[in-house]
């Protein structure tokens, strides 16, 4: 399947077209590990600047800009994944990633919305013509968001402490 944003992704496309896309605009990159690892790159406002699926073996020669947050959902895959990207020297934040495939699903169609008689087809019913990997980390990224702006009570209640 071909990623949602962009050509199909290669640790020199993600790394590249990434990091030029986040340098100087991304607040965090969002990360939903697994298999096939979504990447997205999130301002400070929730805007999607770039959404990338990767393989879990090129997560390490990610290449994140001074000041970029990394927000890894603590899901499948999550413990090898922050094991790939801090030995990159990534600081990385762990977010409840439950429910992110759906959200994922809600906000792909949100971003690339229905076009002719598929708009009259409900939500459940229509499958993305993409993997929404990208989009499960658009809606981690959404997560981490919504958390930093949060005061420390309610983000530390939201990370179960």
């Amino acid at each position: 399947m071909k990623p949602p944003v962009g050509r199909s992704a290669s640790a020199g496309t993600a790394v590249a077209a990434g990091a030029g896309a986040a340098s100087g605009a991304a607040v965090v990159i969002g990360v939903d590990p697994g298999r096939n690892v979504g990447l997205a790159w999130v301002d400070a406002h929730g805007a999607l600047l770039r959404a990338e699926v990767v393989d879990e073996v090129e997560l390490g020669a990610l290449e994140v800009p001074e000041g970029v947050a990394v927000a890894l959902g603590s899901g499948t895959g999550s413990r090898a994944a922050r094991t790939r990207l801090e030995a990159s020297g990534l600081v990385v934040s762990l977010v409840d990633e439950r429910a992110t495939s759906e959200e994922g699903r809600r906000l792909y169609w949100r971003c690339h919305p229905a076009r002719g008689w598929w708009r009259w087809v409900p939500l459940g019913l229509r499958p993305p013509p993409a993997s929404i990997d990208a989009y499960a980390a658009y809606a981690i990224a959404l997560r981490w968001l919504a958390s930093a702006r949060a005061p420390a009570s309610v983000a530390a209640h939201a990370q179960g402490r």
